[in-house]
């Protein structure tokens, strides 16, 4: 107080701070007189000037670095301070100097390097947000088994513990085995980028598993026979919780880790696929029974999710529904879907809607991929309700001043794209409120609407290879398509051909 009213310091670093706000003040021409307040009449100033952050602790520095140089790197701290921050961009409890964003749950995590050192009492908190954001975060927490957070975030830690185990084994086989020099190293990264991390990580869980039994067993598990495997199908089949569907992701680690050591691979050949057939019809003599089969989404039970899309009042049950039309009118598998933003789509002049695919599956694996581009054209006769809720939806961005990275199904602002299970979500509640059910022995996904499609299509006399060429098949035949998509048997109806006339050929 006596420094405003004085405009005057002994200290050298606040006489700078002074001599700004003198210059401040003349500028605008206002002076200021400071005067003393007891606290019981300064409430809420007082309060703010005499709340200290318990919870703003900071990592040792050395210890951030390890962990950044084994898991990062990290591009984000998101609970810290100017004064406790480890990296440059950090979110803020409160606005401080330098700060990327204030309250870390109010920010999208996905594509950031997360470090998170958050207040343990937020732990679940963290779990929910790194699962709702599919983000990568490196967590510091406490061992708390009781708390009903740990076994959640042990497993998904133990997870991405797995996928770099397995990693580091397989990069290290292949930089022996191609000499040790940069390029090698190169190479073994860019095999190693093949697997996802999910992949990896159960890579790593089975050959775990396999390697516990070999020990247990007296057998060896590097290198393997053909008789080991056998044997540990057999320790599977006893524990009558593995399908013959999900065999082959419990074998493939086996024989990737032999033919990275060099060895021959024991779980191919002959013998083994014996095993296998008699695995696959022992385990369905058990069961009495095949599991149930996925669904063909049928046109008119999509048709009536538009119907309801256009009267609902309610923005975000309208977006949901909207994104399922659109899937089943696009051809698209779900993340496809998903991952289109408003760039991503045009509407003409014409009412005709342009869309394209950046990124689609299994474009690694396919010599001279580019995006897919496609033209979606209006119906010849209206109503055209999927066309003219996606149009709806882009207007409704445009005036909203959406971004053009902004998912075209996701919140406004966030870059989080809805996932997968959310859409799960939104097709059984939409068939629960509409009384649409699969047929007996089957069930609805998500995936049930590019199988839809494609047979409404066929249903409605779109010819063959333009069926093809919307679900873009690599190998571009007709027989995948009628094999695993269209179903033959199911009868024209008013639905399909309102969804698929426009496909037609025009004289």
């Amino acid at each position: 107080m006596g420094v405003l009213n004085a405009m005057c310091s002994r200290s050298p670093r606040l006489m700078e701070e002074v001599r700004l706000l003198h210059a401040t003040l003349a500028s605008l021409g206002v002076r200021v007189r400071a005067s003393w307040l007891p606290s019981v009449a300064n409430v809420a100033a007082d309060r703010l000037s005499r709340d200290t952050d318990r919870t703003d602790w900071r990592l040792c520095p050395v210890v951030f670095s390890a962990l950044d140089a084994a898991w990062g790197p990290c591009t984000v701290d998101r609970f810290a301070s100017v004064d406790s921050s480890q990296l440059p961009r950090y979110n803020s409890r409160h606005l401080d100097p330098g700060c990327e964003g204030v309250n870390a749950w109010a920010h999208d995590w996905a594509g950031e390097g997360n470090f998170a050192n958050p207040p343990f009492s937020q732990a679940a908190l963290l779990l929910r947000k790194t699962v709702r954001d599919a983000a990568n975060v490196v967590a510091m927490l406490p061992v708390w088994r009781a708390q009903s957070w740990w076994a959640g975030a042990r497993a998904r830690a133990d997870a991405g513990v797995a996928a770099a185990r397995w990693r580091d084994f397989v990069r290290a086989n292949v930089v022996g085995c191609l000499g040790g020099d940069a390029a090698a190293r190169v190479a073994a990264d860019l095999h190693v980028s093949s697997l996802t991390s999910d992949t990896a990580a159960k890579y790593d869980q089975h050959w775990r598993q396999f390697f516990s039994f070999c020990a247990a067993t007296g057998r060896t598990a590097l290198p393997a026979t053909p008789d080991t495997v056998a044997a540990y199908l057999a320790s599977l089949y006893s524990r009558g919780s593995v399908r013959p569907s999900s065999l082959q992701s419990y074998l493939s680690p086996i024989t990737t880790r032999h033919a990275t050591a060099g060895y021959a691979r024991p779980g191919t050949g002959t013998f083994l696929s014996s095993v296998g057939t008699g695995y696959t019809r022992c385990w369905l003599d058990r069961a009495g029974s095949l599991p149930p089969e996925r669904a063909k989404f049928p046109a008119a039970a999509d048709w009536s999710i538009a119907a309801a899309a256009t009267k609902t009042t309610c923005p975000t049950t309208r977006t949901r529904l909207t994104t399922s039309t659109t899937a089943f009118l696009f051809f698209r598998r779900t993340a496809e879907l998903l991952r289109l933003t408003v760039a991503d789509v045009h509407v003409r002049a014409d009412g005709a809607v342009e869309f394209q695919v950046v990124r689609y599956k299994n474009v690694e694996r396919r010599r001279g991929a580019h995006r897919l581009t496609y033209t979606i054209p209006p119906a010849p006769v209206e109503p055209d309700l999927p066309l003219s809720l996606l149009r709806d939806r882009l207007s409704w961005l445009a005036a909203a001043g959406a971004r053009p990275d902004q998912p075209l199904f996701g919140e406004l602002g966030a870059r989080r794209q809805p996932t997968r299970d959310e859409m799960a979500g939104c097709l059984a509640d939409a068939c629960a409120s509409l009384g649409i059910s699969a047929p007996v022995g089957a069930f609805f996904s998500p995936y049930s609407t590019r199988g839809g499609a494609a047979t409404a299509a066929y249903a409605a006399g779109v010819p063959n290879g333009r069926i093809v060429a919307l679900l873009w098949h690599s190998r571009r035949d007709t027989v995948t398509a009628h094999t695993h998509y269209i179903d033959a048997l199911v009868d024209p109806c008013p639905a399909a051909r309102r969804f698929f006339d426009r496909f037609l050929p025009r004289g």
